[in-house]
């Protein structure tokens, strides 16, 4: 029996938690009642206890194409892409120390990567958030509880030496 079956939007099949394994076949019929209930803005706490596979970075990813239409990734790349000359511009006018600090990473490289680098490493002194918390660097080996401990919303810059590997926005 599933949800739509029991006419409970919320119990997974079976009694099992629900998880990245078992919502791929469940959340297609049960979107229109997870997004519901969603939308009555329930407490974070209890949306992650009723649908904890919805916080994974694979069922966000899925959620954002399914509501857009649109791949998140690519989405976020391409509007930074667009907006690097304007946000280079306001990091250049800003007064904080760290900024200029940040922005010196172009004398050496000006690649389009470099930039990108520049403005997400900029970001949190520009939204004045403790950049600790905000923006982290990992090894590829590290462990990803490791990477995003504390962290309620960042970004996360996977690099192997000065290679970068890739980057992931929390949420």
């Amino acid at each position: 029996m599933n949800r739509l079956q029991s006419g409970s939007p919320t119990s997974p099949p079976h009694g099992l938690p629900i998880t990245g394994s078992n919502i791929k076949g469940e959340d297609l019929q049960a979107f229109s009642l997870r997004r519901k209930q969603i939308v009555e803005e329930p407490p974070v706490a209890e949306v992650k206890t009723k649908w904890p596979a919805l916080f994974t970075e694979q069922q966000i990813k899925a959620e954002f194409t399914r509501i857009t239409s649109a791949d998140l990734r690519g989405s976020f790349f391409s509007g930074l892409g667009q907006h690097l000359p304007r946000l280079l511009q306001l990091y250049r006018a800003s007064s904080f120390p760290e900024m200029k600090k940040v922005l010196s990473m172009l004398e050496e490289d000006n690649s389009n990567q470099t930039k990108e680098d520049v403005i997400l490493r900029g970001l949190p002194y520009f939204l004045r958030e403790d950049p600790s918390k905000f923006l982290r660097t990992a090894e590829p080996t590290d462990m990803e509880d490791s990477m995003t401990r504390g962290m309620n919303v960042g970004i996360v810059v996977v690099k192997q030496g000065e290679d970068l590997l890739d980057i992931s926005v929390v949420l």
